[in-house]
């Protein structure tokens, strides 16, 4: 009972608008800053008067108008909205020596509980914490239930926010020191409709990023959730805390902000921000693969059948719950090794020999006598680690601990240690990021080309992050492989970088040695962009570090402006190499395609379905198309949405149509295979439905020989069409009258079409 009373007693704490520290505030004043009294009763033009004229104007959800004011130097940020009323509904500021109800420029962090109390900016890891900026209002709980109703029905709003928030963040920039960094204006339209559009579907920016392999675009900042009990709405405040200590590499270039709604009626949504690269969206180009190319892409589309095939025979589903046919004990002697299920240990085998086809690596073969010794290898150094003994590759053999059990985990010198599951641990010591920047030992113990066997063991709670997995290497065999790379020299299986490559490199074992003078060039040969990388930088995000190991020479590198996505195909230059056999430097070059494993069960986007075919608008209006794509199942796909003109009718990559003047437009919606055509008729301003007869470009009621003559003279260039002619005559919707609508025109008037 006293639990149940605690939690009632909690609930209405949290309820009320209670502050641990309230501020010395008039009961009509609602902010203070740079010394000028912002009062419930101030109008927008009394503050223009004192701060001049606003640099952003935008409509809100609260029925009036949203304004944000800064200097040329954003040195401070100001920003309000109101309602229909002009009445000041939210007020926000950083720096001014603002002071508000809960907040003040430099207070301690977060002084407030309770329903709309705002929310600031801090630096909590400052020493007092530190407070930059903040945000509270000034409303009822019906004007918030009318804001969320307003919010939630029109994302003109949120495209409206990213304004006011990267001007935020260009002040906390400028803060911190790093607004040259930041050079962003405003989100294009187009990225930021391209996610409503997604989200219409179930889906976002992100989703789809993921499933076909574009995450390389995005550099996520933070994500959380709120509702009206909660202490804010969608503001310009929540986009600058996340962004204000992250920087990114320079070509991620916009901040990004989503905020999803999940409930208007109860007032819940959930953001996230991001740092996109915009150029996710640029045309590419398709390049051929080579013969090795493709009998390497078939390697590694057997192994992923067998990969598949595994998962399969387990209903789907591999988890912790069907793993161990023996749970091992580790905490305290006697220890247990513990087993695992063969089958898993066939499927971490298999994902880690996409790996190695890829390069065109022979795959290695499970052995279940050196799977054992690493599942006692990943026992005896969880057990060491959390008694302070030795628990690496040379582990201590703790007092009380048998023979047996330490010899079979000593057995095979050759070892992987690394946190994560067994299948994790292979897809992070493949990229490495927290061993050996340098020389990359884990990665170069799973692709050795020389090992013909291996096995994998794990438990939980070991060195880090919850779980220790062991792996360990035998057997020996010719091989004449002359370099390995990663990303391959081959087949790249995307899927395997998680959470990310890590650095790339390229590690010579014949033929060939890397040298002191070794620089690198990376072009993407479908984006066609060029990246230079050598020693001499002093950029963080850029890296290249040389390291011999007698007969094997290796060269590491990373430039964190790189993108990559499936499909891409990389083209990789290792300057001033040395050829052993000459003894002269030279160019080395190899190829390296990212290709996702989900493009072998992808389904194509074969048919767009529209709410109507026809839309009728008067000038002004506007209207919003429903689509939907079939089949079902397909994979998800940005549909690109565009008008035959622009003049008449607009259309976002929402689907949102806008009538601009009397006359008729086709919208275009396209996927990769499939399209499908809405026509869009203006009225006149007396409501008279404009109707023309596709190629009658004379509009004497029939398509005949004088159309055909106008027809082809527009297509030669001899005469300048007028809007309503292109229309017209443009049959075949390329946005021209050509040739091809001439022939088209042709047949209709002998009657042949």
């Amino acid at each position: 009972m006293k639990k149940i009373f605690s939690f009632i007693l909690l609930t209405i704490f949290l309820s009320l608008p209670l502050s641990i520290k309230a501020l010395n505030l008039g009961t009509d004043d609602l902010l203070i800053f740079k010394n000028y009294t912002i009062k419930k009763s101030t109008t927008i033009n009394e503050i223009n008067n004192k701060f001049g004229q606003p640099k952003i104007i935008t409509s809100t959800a609260f029925g009036g108008q949203a304004y944000s004011y800064y200097d040329d130097n954003y040195s401070y940020y100001l920003f309000l909205e109101t309602d229909q009323n002009g009445t000041i509904r939210s007020y926000g500021a950083i720096g001014g020596s603002f002071k508000m109800s809960m907040y003040e420029e430099g207070d301690n962090v977060n002084n407030s509980y309770g329903y709309m109390t705002g929310i600031d900016i801090s630096d909590s890891f400052s020493t007092p914490p530190h407070t930059y900026g903040a945000i509270q209002y000034n409303v009822t709980r019906d004007i918030m239930t009318a804001y969320w109703n307003t919010y939630a029905n029109d994302s003109k709003y949120l495209y409206d926010l990213q304004a006011h928030g990267i001007a935020a963040t260009k002040v906390m920039k400028s803060i911190n020191g790093t607004i040259d960094r930041f050079t962003q204006d405003v989100i294009s339209e187009d990225l930021f409709y391209i996610n409503e559009q997604l989200k219409d579907r179930n889906s976002n920016l992100y989703d789809y990023a993921s499933k076909v392999g574009k995450t390389a675009f995005f550099h996520h900042l933070g994500s959380s959730g709120s509702n009206l009990g909660n202490a804010y709405v969608p503001n310009p405040f929540l986009m600058a805390s996340y962004a204000y200590k992250n920087s990114a590499a320079n070509e991620y270039s916009y901040l990004f902000a989503d905020f999803n709604v999940t409930s208007a009626a109860n007032g819940k949504f959930s953001e996230t921000c991001y740092y996109i690269n915009p150029q996710m969206f640029d045309k590419r180009t398709t390049v051929a693969l080579t013969s090795d190319e493709e009998a390497k892409l078939k390697n590694v589309q057997e192994q992923y059948k067998i990969y598949c095939s595994i998962a399969d025979e387990q209903g789907g589903v591999i988890s912790e719950a069907n793993l161990f046919s023996e749970k091992p004990s580790y905490e305290n002697l006697p220890l247990v090794a513990g087993k695992y299920n063969k089958f898993f240990l066939d499927y971490v085998t298999s994902y880690l020999n996409m790996a190695r086809v890829g390069i065109g690596l022979r795959p290695l073969s499970l052995n279940l006598d050196i799977a054992k010794s690493a599942q006692y290898k990943a026992v005896l150094s969880s057990y060491n680690t959390a008694h302070g003994l030795d628990g690496g590759h040379d582990a201590d053999k703790p007092e009380g601990l048998d023979d047996e059990f330490y010899d079979i985990a000593m057995q095979y010198a050759a070892e992987n240690l690394y946190y994560g599951n067994p299948l994790i641990s292979v897809s992070t010591a493949l990229n490495d990021g927290d061993g050996e920047s340098v020389t990359l030992g884990h990665r170069y113990n799973l692709l050795d080309p020389y090992y013909t066997e291996w096995g994998v063991g794990g438990v939980g709670s070991g060195i880090s992050y919850n779980w220790q997995s062991a792996h360990k290497f035998s057997g020996y065999q010719m091989d004449d492989t002359e370099l390995v790379a990663w990303p391959s020299n081959g087949i790249f299986v995307t899927n395997i970088i998680y959470p990310s490559i890590g650095n790339w490199s390229a590690r010579f074992y014949k033929n060939y040695q890397i040298t002191s003078e070794t620089t690198v060039t990376v072009e993407n040969l479908v984006t066609n962009k060029i990246y230079e990388i050598n020693n001499n930088t002093t950029n963080k995000n850029r890296i290249l570090r040389i390291t011999n190991f007698g007969q094997e020479s290796q060269v590491t590198f990373r430039d964190d402006n790189i993108t990559y996505e499936n499909g891409d195909v990389f083209k990789i230059t290792l300057h001033n190499v040395k050829n052993l056999s000459t003894g002269e430097n030279q160019d080395y070059s190899y190829r390296s395609v990212f290709y996702s494993t989900n493009d072998f069960n992808k389904k194509s986007v074969d048919e767009i379905i529209v709410d109507r075919e026809e839309v009728i608008l008067g000038i002004g209006e506007s209207y919003k198309l429903s689509v939907q794509t079939s089949p079902s199942d397909a994979t998800i796909e940005v549909l690109n949405f565009a008008s035959s003109n622009a003049g008449i009718a607009t259309v976002r990559q929402d689907g949102l149509i806008t009538a601009n003047k009397t006359g008729i437009a086709t919208i275009t919606i396209k996927s990769a295979i499939a399209s499908k055509t809405v026509t869009v008729r203006v009225k006149d301003e007396n409501d008279n439905i404009p109707y023309y007869l596709p190629g009658d470009l004379n509009q004497n009621d029939i398509v005949d020989m004088p159309d055909v003559y106008i027809a082809l003279k527009i297509a030669l260039n001899h005469i300048e069409p007028t809007d309503e002619q292109n229309q017209i005559g443009d049959i075949n919707n390329t946005g021209n009258v050509d040739m091809a609508d001439t022939y088209y025109i042709l047949k209709i008037s002998l009657n042949i079409a």
